[in-house]
């Protein structure tokens, strides 16, 4: 007995040695095997069928582990794999397996819950999508997961939109952009905005992304991270989309494809392709979705599918209409296999119309009914273009009475729509001015108990200077020392103030230049309705003086001066702008820029962008005969000491002689007031070679100067 406690108390060292040891190598698996589980779930988009036994096997490792985050992650794994593919009942069930071994990962818990949330949102299940994402949101916001909160945020937002309450779609929207703000490092998609349609049509927006999107590419560049130039490339491509850039559009989305063929991803040609069929580049259209059928064999089903439906829309544009036939009841067949009663729905709405073109009438009256019968239930927008479809349909086969019904309800769904859209917009134009209107007055408070308290400070130290010196004349010196001090501190307050007003003055010039984004958005809404040519002209007038003026806010925001602004920089974007917001595809208008260095006060420099946005407007509507090809608007900007000199003209063969009364038109006489409203100047006009306006103006407090000279 003594042998055998002696014998245990010389192992117990070594045994607990090894005991530890143990328990390090299952850690250190287990992270290893998490790590690999996650890692797989990128994967599945480089070749799914041979990364789906990849999954599986990695699968059976997880579930004979003791790791019970590694189980969590398996299920979650091989359910996303299944769900990828449009297999949503086997997916479900990995995913409530998944639920149960993720009680102590609430990370991983709150992804499965959004997961779901997907499952049933793609099968327009939208209360029991709803109930998923509210539960994986309340996990993120308990955990203070910013980017996770943006991920559900923007599933639910466009499952509102889906449903056609775009009030819900914008509130959710709205919570997703605040939240990025805190997290500017998050993963961007630009799709977050295109896809809520013309809620969030807003040039200035658009245009601001693809800048941010080119300095990210640059970054990526620079580090050789090509998956994020593919991002780069792709978030730029569907920011063109949104501009009606097309041809641009379908660039990026090649040269983001062929990044992704270099990572061994499957490319997204079909991007490509439904731009360019926009831009009815019919060869490069094809091209691109043949390349994009070439990789069925990698992808799945819902890809496959989607691959079938476009090249159907792409026939139809191009009036194949067999074999937008043939690809359309494939891509129908597929999704009803996997219950995708979205894109169901919506292919029903596109086969009415070939039917209907091919006079299969019958056919395309089936079709009809079964897609209004599906979009009552799974999609608003669905709804509105059926109704469009089938008063088409009802006039082709003569039948007048119901083609009238049918047109009356598409324009009651239309207008609704537009009214819910555009009260969306204004209650946001108007909550950003009030916003705007309460941080000024507490700005304004601010400042008042700052002077106030200053004030009181100062009067305390004189009384109290009073008192001490005719108490006691030989505490003269330490008087002077505690004044010393506690104007020290007063100065050292005043700068910290100062510091908070320029900071508070940034964000006011930041907001105002947002308000004036809605203002230009609402703008865009209207010139897309029926509205006159000369009503349309004015309006994308009206919008590029927007832009001017929301581009002097966007410097201000960005610049440490908030005085003054480059106005070389200023009107060269302006310019850049106005010529790419004009862009003719067979007479392109080049713009020259010879504008020397100059730093202006904001208000004049203000006063010149409006007068470049109306003069090189009038250019390119005006100057330029039809049949002109060389067509060229220059900016020139020159200074002398004090002495600032604008010269804005064009080669446009379509000018005539100057009459007496030219100065009476309405363009020439706003530029004629801001001259000598504005910037105290003169200005004269010449046509003889073109249309040539020469603007002379002083600055009087000496700020236009040339950066170089100061350097």
């Amino acid at each position: 007995m003594v042998i055998t406690k002696h014998c245990v108390i010389l192992l117990f060292p070594w045994l607990l040695s090894a005991t530890i040891v143990f328990a390090q190598t299952q850690e250190s698996d287990s992270i290893s095997l998490r790590k690999s589980l996650l890692s797989m779930e990128d994967q599945m988009w480089v070749d799914y069928p041979a990364e789906l036994v990849k999954a599986q096997e990695l699968h059976q490792r997880a579930i004979h582990s003791s790791c019970l985050s590694c189980k969590a992650n398996s299920y979650k794994l091989l359910g996303k794999f299944f769900w990828a593919n449009g297999e949503y009942p086997l997916g479900m069930i990995q995913f409530r397996r998944a639920v149960a071994f993720a009680v102590g990962d609430r990370e991983t818990l709150a992804a499965i819950y959004d997961l779901m949330g997907n499952t049933f949102y793609y099968q327009a299940y939208y209360d029991s999508a709803l109930y998923f994402f509210d539960r994986a949101l309340k996990v993120y916001e308990a955990d203070k997961n910013i980017q996770g909160m943006i991920t559900v945020l923007h599933n639910t937002s466009l499952m509102y939109h889906r449903k056609g309450n775009f009030q819900k779609s914008i509130e959710y929207l709205f919570q997703e952009e605040q939240l990025k703000d805190q997290l500017p490092e998050s993963v961007h998609e630009i799709e977050a905005m295109g896809a809520m349609g013309s809620l969030m049509i807003d040039s200035i927006y658009y245009w601001e992304e693809i800048a941010d999107e080119n300095k990210e590419l640059q970054t990526h560049r620079r580090a050789g991270n090509k998956r994020g130039m593919s991002r780069a490339y792709r978030n730029i491509g569907k920011a063109y989309r949104q501009l009606e850039k097309y041809q641009l559009a379908a660039n990026n989305f090649v040269k983001s494809c062929l990044l992704m063929k270099e990572l061994e991803f499957v490319p997204e040609w079909d991007l490509a392709a439904t731009d360019y069929r926009d831009a009815n580049m019919k060869d490069s259209c094809f091209h691109y979705h043949y390349l994009a059928k070439q990789n069925a064999h990698k992808t799945t089903q819902p890809n496959v599918s989607y691959t079938l439906e476009l090249l159907g829309d792409a026939h139809l544009h191009f009036k194949n209409l067999d074999s937008a036939l043939y690809y359309y009841d494939s891509a129908l067949r597929m999704n009803y296999r996997m219950n995708n009663r979205i894109t169901f729905t919506g292919i029903h709405r596109y086969l009415v119309d070939v039917h209907t073109q091919l006079r299969n009438f019958e056919k395309a009256e089936i079709h009809l009914q079964t897609g209004l019968t599906l979009a009552k239930e799974v999609a608003l927008i669905h709804e509105k273009n059926l109704y469009y479809e089938g008063k088409r349909f009802y006039e082709k086969n003569g039948d007048y009475k119901k083609a009238f019904l049918f047109s009356e309800m598409y324009r009651t769904y239309q207008d609704s729509i537009n009214e819910t859209e555009t009260a969306v917009n204004l209650t946001k134009l108007q909550a950003r001015f009030k916003t705007a209107k309460k941080e000024r007055e507490v700005i304004e408070l601010q400042q008042k108990n700052l002077l106030s308290e200053a004030t009181m400070q100062t009067r305390n130290l004189q009384i109290a200077l009073a008192v001490a010196l005719l108490l006691i004349l030989a505490a003269l010196g330490g008087l002077f020392y505690i004044r010393y001090r506690n104007n020290k501190k007063m100065n050292e307050r005043l700068q910290i103030s100062n510091k908070e007003k320029e900071g508070l003055l940034h964000e006011i010039h930041h907001r105002v230049k947002n308000n004036l984004q809605i203002i230009s958005s609402l703008i865009h809404l209207k010139t897309h309705q029926s509205v006159s040519s000369e009503t349309h002209d004015a309006l994308h007038q009206l919008n590029g003086r927007i832009y001017s003026m929301g581009l002097i806010h966007e410097k201000l925001y960005r610049n440490d001066d908030i005085r003054n602004i480059r106005l070389d920089e200023y009107l060269t974007e302006v310019g850049r702008h106005l010529v790419s917001s004009f862009e003719e595809r067979e007479h392109p208008i080049g713009l020259q820029l010879n504008c020397q260095p100059v730093e202006l006060e904001v208000d004049k420099a203000l006063t010149c962008g409006l007068i470049a946005n109306e003069l090189v407007t009038n250019a390119i509507k005006y100057a330029f005969t039809p049949d002109q090809q060389d067509r060229k608007v220059t900016i020139q900007l020159v200074h002398d000491s004090h002495l600032i000199t604008l010269n804005i003209f064009d080669n446009g063969a379509n000018h005539k002689p100057v009459p007496s009364d030219l100065k009476k038109s309405f363009g020439l006489r706003f530029v004629d007031q801001l001259v000598n409203t504005k910037l105290g100047g003169e200005w004269s006009l010449n046509t003889e070679n073109g249309f040539q306006v020469t603007i002379k103006f002083t600055s009087l407090n000496g700020t236009g100067k040339d950066k170089d000279r100061h350097r």
